[in-house]
């Protein structure tokens, strides 16, 4: 994967920015998903950002959701 890693500080854990092509994307899927669990990671189309890609945790922080009932149970 050819990408660019930038690390900011998050209070409790260091958070890891990745950017990669889509082309990069669609050839290692599973890399991307790895690197997601570290940070948010950035998927560009023809060099700009198109798609960001979370983990569930993550991305339910963004929308400043606690878990549901199910996960509480």
């Amino acid at each position: 994967m050819g990408y660019w890693v930038v690390k900011v500080a998050d209070g409790e854990r260091t958070v890891s920015t990745t950017t990669i092509s889509s082309r990069e994307f669609n050839q290692d899927a599973g890399g991307a998903k790895k690197a997601a669990d570290k940070g948010q990671v950035i998927i560009t189309d023809r060099g700009k950002p198109w798609h960001v890609l979370l983990s569930f945790e993550d991305y339910r922080k963004l929308l400043g959701k606690g878990p549901s009932l199910l996960e509480v149970v």
